[in-house]
């Protein structure tokens, strides 16, 4: 199974450790050695400075008037664990109280990387975060709520934003029935993530007075409501009034709504009346930060170039990454992926038929990469919006995971390199359909070509269940195009090249002149082939030539058995395609969509194509207009005719013979341009209001 980066929130910060080895000094401070464990192979801490990791001791301490401050500390990243020695000093009764009731196992704090890549450095981040909520309205940030009196600073030579935030007004003092309360606090942290916050609230009175920290005690006092959803935020202490010391509890954690607390020790006249915060962000994908706000990241992924260097740097085996922020991508290197061994597809039943085929699918569900990120994302581990990477196309079987609401609210796009580990560059049926479900749902999907070094997005036609893979900057071109298909023979190129490049240039020279729905300036001509060599490969170079879209609908001929011989390849002048498998000849077919097919000599391939754009006609999957013949007459009246006079004769086609007069036999590019001329100007008579051609076709000669 891939590993899980995503499980372990969050790498700034360790699990709470407990204490081992306590040692009593005197009746306000002891010694002990707090042992953390689990903590995340992610953590910063392991990485940095250590003088930039702090102990930081549980707020139930530090508001009861203890402090804690780590001494030593040793780093065990293989193990996972870290010893601190800990200094603990009560500043009041209560808090010596507390200490008398220390011992061992009591969990007591946790370790603070103070990572200075992850500092908030510019006033305008936070400015952004105020406007901000999450997916159900909650706000990223509020800071002195009430007052609206905060001060945001920017401090450039320390390369850090500050925030100053008010006081209310007052100090916090216990009453004292908290002194029977001390010994189930004792008991409560014994266990892990006990908190007792809500419970010591009860315990506080509010005083009115100064501001100023008491002989021999410890000040309490409190900020109006915050809600810092999407950063750390921490107690800056240099700029604290001279001979205030907070206590080290002053890292205020994540996704937490609160009036805060703050508790100072020392000695000094003066009154405090702000609190200064400084900000560390959390790991990108868990920032609740929009799309639309990273900025560096769209103009990456503008760039083909950028994406193509990405994946340089992935594994040739089955593997993904989610990014978040542009300056990951460009940044990307072989550590950042999440690597796969998939086991083989063709091991499935689906649906499974009893225990075993369950485990063996869900264990090909789960062994993807991609799994991982998207698992991590319904679990809201991932908050942020952003793209994935992965080597292949997600099998369908994750179809469901994909198309998850809270998936699809932090998955924007998913760019692929291959579209299958099995079967190379070729779509199965169940893929398409995902495809389909993924652009309705508006997650982008795009295939990063190294074949044809181009960054193909799947559009869906307008007004159709199907699409292709097509250059981003084409798009909107595509949508709406017209299409124009060339059928024929793979074995050959046509003797009429330059017939069809007079005959294309002339369509586009009507184009400009002509406001017909289907040509008009508005609207892209696209030309649309079977994608492989001959007769398509022609037409696609035609297209290319002229800068029109040049669309391809490549088959994989192999067969199953055949997965390891050589593939026809699809020729080198297709831009916007869609690829499919044998077993999907026909289907491929449906999708070519053509508006204006051209057939030209070819085999039985063409011969089924000629039936279908009859049939397409005949059911009205199609309005009936021009479908051009190009070639000899007596090579259409050999191929033809015959079928269509026996079929006319036993009166099979009884009531739709009309079908036979959209078919034109032409010669040449001034023919078919008049078919055309005529067509969108309104003047050619075809459809059922007009009667058939008695050779299943009507030849043109002359010039029409």
């Amino acid at each position: 199974m891939p590993k899980n980066i995503f499980s372990h929130p969050y790498d700034l910060i360790t699990p709470d450790g407990k204490s081992t080895k306590t040692k009593f000094i005197s009746k306000n401070e002891v010694e002990t050695v707090v042992l953390i464990e689990k903590i995340s192979p992610y953590f910063k801490g392991f990485d940095i400075d250590p003088h930039l990791v702090q102990f930081n001791i549980k707020s139930t301490f530090a508001q009861l008037g203890v402090d804690g401050r780590g001494i030593s500390y040793e780093f065990s990243p293989k193990l996972g664990t870290a010893e601190v020695l800990v200094k603990l000093k009560a500043f009041n009764p209560i808090g010596e109280k507390l200490l008398s009731l220390f011992s061992d196992g009591i969990y007591i704090g946790k370790l603070f990387a103070a990572d200075d890549r992850r500092r908030v450095r510019h006033a305008e981040y936070l400015h952004r975060l105020l406007g901000k909520s999450d997916e159900n309205g909650n706000p990223l940030l509020v800071i002195g709520e009430g007052y609206k009196t905060e001060q945001i600073i920017e401090q450039i030579e320390k390369n850090r934003t500050i925030v100053r935030i008010p006081l209310q007004s007052g100090i916090w003092v216990y009453d004292q029935a908290v002194y029977g309360f001390l010994e189930t606090i004792i008991k409560g942290l014994k266990q892990p993530d006990t908190h007792f916050r809500s419970s010591l609230f009860l315990h506080q009175i509010q005083q009115a007075g100064p501001r100023k920290i008491p002989p021999n005690g410890m000040l309490l006092v409190k900020t109006m409501n915050m809600s810092i959803r999407t950063l750390y935020a921490r107690v800056v202490h240099e700029e604290l009034p001279k001979g205030y010391f907070h206590a080290s509890a002053d890292i205020i954690e994540p996704q937490r709504k609160t009036g805060d607390i703050f508790e100072f020790h020392g000695t000094s006249d003066e009154e405090i009346t702000h609190i200064p915060l400084e900000f560390y962000t959390l790991e990108p994908y868990r920032e609740y930060f929009f799309f639309s706000d990273r900025d560096l990241l769209r103009e990456c992924l503008d760039d083909p170039e950028s994406l193509f260097q990405a994946f340089d740097t992935a594994p040739e085996k089955e593997a993904a990454t989610f990014i978040v922020k542009g300056e990951h991508l460009v940044k990307l290197t072989l550590e950042d992926w999440l690597l796969s061994d998939l086991p083989t597809e063709g091991n499935l039943i689906v649906p499974p038929l009893d225990r075993k085929d369950k485990a063996v699918l869900s264990n090909f569900i789960k062994s993807q990469a991609i799994y991982t990120i998207v698992k991590a994302m319904q679990e809201g581990n991932i908050t942020s919006e952003g793209v994935v990477l992965t080597n292949y196309l997600p099998a369908p079987l994750l179809k469901s995971f994909l198309l998850n609401e809270r998936v699809t609210r932090c998955l924007k796009a998913i760019y692929f390199k291959i579209p299958s580990p099995r079967h190379g560059d070729y779509f199965s049926h169940d893929d398409r359909t995902m495809l389909v479900d993924l652009a309705k749902a508006s997650v982008d999907v795009f295939w990063v070509d190294f074949t044809s070094h181009l960054l193909l997005k799947y559009v869906l036609r307008s007004d159709k269940d199907f699409g292709m893979f097509v250059p981003v900057h084409k798009e909107k071109d595509f949508r709406k195009a017209t299409f124009f298909g060339i059928y024929g023979s793979r074995l050959y190129e046509s003797d009429y090249r330059e017939e069809f490049k007079l005959l294309f240039k002339g369509l586009m020279q009507m184009q400009k002149e002509l406001n017909h729905d289907q040509l008009n300036p508005e609207t892209a001509i696209a030309v649309s082939t079977g994608g492989g060599p001959g007769v398509m490969s022609m037409g696609n170079q035609i297209a290319s030539e002229l800068d029109l879209l040049s669309c391809g609908h490549a088959v994989d001929f192999r067969k199953p058995h055949e997965t390891d011989e050589e593939e026809e390849p699809m020729n080198p002048y297709i831009q916007a395609k869609m690829t499919y498998r044998l077993e999907q000849l026909i289907i491929r077919q449906s999708e070519f969509g053509l508006d204006f097919p051209i057939l030209c000599q070819g085999g039985v391939g063409t011969d089924f194509e000629h039936s279908l754009e009859l049939l397409r006609t005949q059911v009205g999957n199609r309005p009936p207009a021009p479908v051009l013949l190009f070639g000899p007459s007596e090579y259409w009246h050999e191929k033809i005719t015959p079928i269509y006079k026996i079929n006319r004769k036993m009166g099979t086609i009884r009531g739709s013979e009309w079908v036979s007069n959209v078919f034109f036999c032409v010669q040449n590019h001034k023919q078919a341009l008049a078919i055309y001329y005529k067509y969108f100007t309104n003047r050619l008579s075809l459809g059922p209001n007009f009667p058939p051609a008695d050779d299943g076709f009507i030849t043109i000669n002359g010039d029409a």
